[in-house]
């Protein structure tokens, strides 16, 4: 063979093995890139239960790949510089380096068809999905982006920012790698959320979302981030509930302004997230472990986020299941990848281990609560409107947060909240009374008191702040601390020496004025209202008529009965919404309070416009009167009624209720038995899930409507011997509101006629307890009066 002929086949064999070479080198790791890109998994985490998962195999598949691929990559490129030195002919490796780069791309491709067929974690499997959330989701991936929130992963994805608080819904504490779905506003980058259902028919006619938030809006309004917003909504129901729970026959709670009825509504949905929960749950497991383990008392900060409670400890302890142990066990963690439920039941009964806890910001998905007990001072550094909004943030926060309650916080130079809220944690001092604490060694207060000091309030030298510290937690401004946050301005503040760079709670003077007039208005106590039937003529006897078509929401599922065409699917839950507004407000209500109400979170052009659609849906439902005339119908363009056709079964009830106080024993008695027929008390322990219900104060009249009635009417059976009767009545009415003090001191009554002193006994400590649950609230003298003479 010539020289030249031996040439031209040792090239071709070099341009072969060449691009073989090409091939393995970037064919193979592009294939493996683009596998773990367009299926996000999130990073492996090991567990003892993980090897049962999936998804992690797949994270195992495709990183046994990239180990092949280097060393197969390495080997080849000695083997091609020895064969360019001389060393080795090419056709002594070609051969073999193309078996392995087909081997390689096949078994990525076969990895790809095993991603393919799994469902996207945070997915339910194909069967329990309906079909049209299965449509939204194969047609619009939901998977989280790079600096997004719920609001444009619901435009891009749902056609509308304003259908957020659906999409947090269903996925309310769903799995995600890594972490789950605890809060709205805690969302991580390439987490696959699970569509609503029929979300993509819900949102027809709601216009797009052209530029993304990058946060939700609603946390503007109070400014106090994602922890103190959810305690807020809670703590407003809270002292709503305790309100109407505590009232006498014939009060009811006011009615909230349209303003603060508006916010609420919007901040409705952050309450319904169970980060507060885990951190409480946290604490009460950290309490319960604490008796028969060594768990520290110096708590340094708590990180709250998707993946786990984390709790930071100056001294390192072995953590106790279900906690973790991190950095030698200075860092106890409690993944949030158990059930919520059956941590709650480990940790009944436990005292909270976490109480001077202070939200001191967010950053990177996860919420930071920074432990100032007994010994650890807060230094903030900043101008002057910079320290007083972080002022006030801190003490808004300590208002509303749950294991607040057990503080005792000193203010200095700051004024305390009204005593009608109940925050009676909070209180003003002076220089004089952080020197009797100062005085104070050990007790029960010990490491459970907090002071804030103020800039510009009475003076207060480093040497008493000192003296303070050492029974209490300090938050100031210069001065030695344990912790100092600069605040650099825009929100922004820096944690040393944790090195946190964070979005502070800073709000602003028209955020502080919304977040008191919400609790002014839930701490106002109840009034006496008139309580006879003023809806039209009263019944001669029986219940009212029902329309030609009825609104229920008195059996839990509401409903249109004798609508006169069924609205297509997508509208049937809007348009009944509708209706039952509009028939809560008999007198008629304006369009831009329907729409502010409906559509709250709604962009204002695209807002007027679904509720065009809506009224058009509602008005072929409902169909034409008598008359002729629409049962829906529109005065001076701007005003919207229901016709008398069209009924609701809550006001026939509170009708029958209002004229049976009118009538004699047994006619009442007919009547109200009756009108209980109208009511399905379990399935009205769960009201329809409407934000405006709560918040324009509809819920508490219905509720105080219920429980009036069902209190005449046992009154009426226990005196008329009746006591199966009146039992019932009882029992189903405190499963509507279990907290009522007339229902139980109806019981206690009932009890004592059958000759049950005992049983009288339980129905008493069932109420300490449902109020006690209620932010700490005790029976009224004329309960435990009731109590007392019956028991003797």
């Amino acid at each position: 063979m010539s020289r030249a002929h031996r040439r031209g086949r040792d090239l071709r064999g070099g341009l072969g093995a060449l691009g073989k070479c090409l091939l393995l080198l970037f064919a193979v790791p592009v294939a493996i890139v683009r596998l773990w890109a367009e299926r996000p998994l999130g990073p492996l985490r090991l567990s003892p239960g993980s090897l049962s998962s999936l998804t992690v195999w797949l994270h195992l598949v495709l990183i046994v790949l990239g180990l092949l691929w280097v060393a197969a990559a390495a080997s080849l490129v000695r083997e091609l510089a020895g064969a360019f030195g001389g060393g080795a002919t090419s056709s002594s490796w070609s051969g073999r380096w193309a078996a392995a780069v087909a081997a390689l791309v096949l078994a990525s491709t076969a990895s790809a068809v095993a991603l393919a067929a799994l469902p996207r974690p945070g997915t339910a499997p194909p069967a329990a999905v309906a079909p049209q959330a299965r449509a939204a989701a194969r047609a619009t991936p939901l998977v989280v982006a790079p600096g997004e929130c719920l609001a444009d992963v619901a435009a891009r994805a749902l056609g509308s920012p304003a259908l957020w608080p659906e999409l947090a819904a269903a996925n309310r504490e769903l799995p995600q790698l890594p972490g789950r779905f605890v809060d709205p506003a805690l969302l991580r980058d390439g987490w696959c959320l699970r569509a609503p259902a029929a979300a993509d028919l819900a949102a027809a006619g709601a216009p797009p979302n052209a530029t993304p938030a990058g946060t939700l809006a609603e946390l503007s309004l109070l400014g106090i981030g994602t922890i103190g917003t959810a305690a807020l909504v809670r703590r407003v129901r809270l002292l709503r509930r305790a309100a109407a729970s505590l009232r006498r026959v014939g009060e009811r709670p006011p009615r909230p302004s349209e303003e603060g009825a508006g916010v609420e509504s919007l901040l409705a949905p952050f309450a319904e997230g169970t980060l507060l929960d885990w951190i409480e749950c946290a604490s009460r497991l950290l309490g319960s472990l604490a008796e028969a383990h060594a768990v520290p008392e110096d708590v340094l900060l708590v990180r709250a986020g998707p993946e786990a409670v984390d709790v930071v400890f100056a001294t390192a302890a072995p953590a106790a299941a279900p906690f973790v142990g991190h950095e030698g066990g200075r860092i106890w963690s409690l993944a949030l990848d158990e059930d919520l439920g059956h941590l709650r039941r480990l940790a009944a009964g436990g005292r909270r281990h976490l109480r001077a806890l202070v939200p001191v910001g967010e950053a990177a998905g996860s919420a930071y609560l920074l432990g100032l007990g007994r010994g650890r001072r807060l230094s903030l550094e900043g101008g002057p409107e910079e320290v007083a909004a972080m002022l006030a943030g801190l003490v808004e926060s300590l208002r509303v947060l749950p294991w607040a309650g057990e503080l005792s916080v000193e203010l200095v130079g700051l004024d305390p909240p009204p005593s009608a809220e109940q925050s009676y944690q909070l209180f003003a001092s002076t220089p004089e009374g952080l020197r009797e604490l100062a005085g104070r060694r050990g007790g029960a207060s010990a490491g459970s008191s907090l002071v804030v000091v103020a800039p510009g309030g009475p003076a207060v030298d480093e040497a008493l702040l000192a003296a303070v510290g050492a029974v209490a937690g300090v938050v100031a401004c210069g001065g030695p601390a344990s912790a100092v946050l600069r605040l650099t301005g825009g929100g922004r503040g820096e944690l040393a020496p944790f090195g946190l760079d964070l979005a502070v709670p800073a709000p602003g003077a028209e955020q502080r004025r919304r977040f008191d007039l919400l609790l002014a208005e839930a701490s106002r106590p109840p009034s006496l209202v008139a309580t006879s039937y003023l809806g039209g003529a009263a019944p001669a006897g029986g219940l009212p008529e029902r329309g030609a078509v009825e609104v229920r929401l008195l059996t839990g599922s509401p409903a249109l009965v004798g609508a006169v065409g069924a609205p297509a699917e997508r509208d049937a839950a809007r348009v009944t919404e509708l209706v039952a507004y509009l028939a809560l407000h008999p007198e008629g209500v304006g369009r831009g309070a329907v729409t502010a109400a409906l559509f709250g979170r709604a962009t204002l052009h695209g807002a007027p416009a679904r509720l065009d659609l809506l009224l058009a849906a509602a008005r072929r439902c409902l169909g034409s009167g008598g008359d002729g005339r629409g049962r829906l119908e529109l005065h001076d363009d701007e005003h919207l009624r229901l016709s008398t056709e069209v009924t609701l079964d809550a006001e026939r009830f509170r009708a029958a209720a209002a004229h049976a106080r009118a009538l004699g024993p047994d006619a009442a008695r007919d009547l109200l038995a009756a009108a209980f027929e109208l009511l399905d008390p379990a399935a009205l322990a769960r009201w329809p899930a409407w934000d405006w219900l709560a918040a324009d104060g509809h819920l508490e009249a219905l509720r105080s409507d219920v429980v009036d009635a069902a209190h005449h009417l046992a009154t009426l059976a226990t005196a008329g011997g009746e006591h199966a009767l009146a039992a019932g009545i009882l029992r189903g009415a405190r499963l509507i509101e279990p907290a009522s003090e007339i229902l139980a001191r109806d019981l206690m009554v009932l009890e004592a006629e059958r000759g049950d002193t005992p049983a009288a006994a339980r129905a008493y400590a069932e109420l300490e307890a449902a109020l006690a649950a209620l932010g700490g609230n005790e029976p009224s003298a004329e309960s435990r009066a009731l109590y007392l003479r019956l028991a003797r």
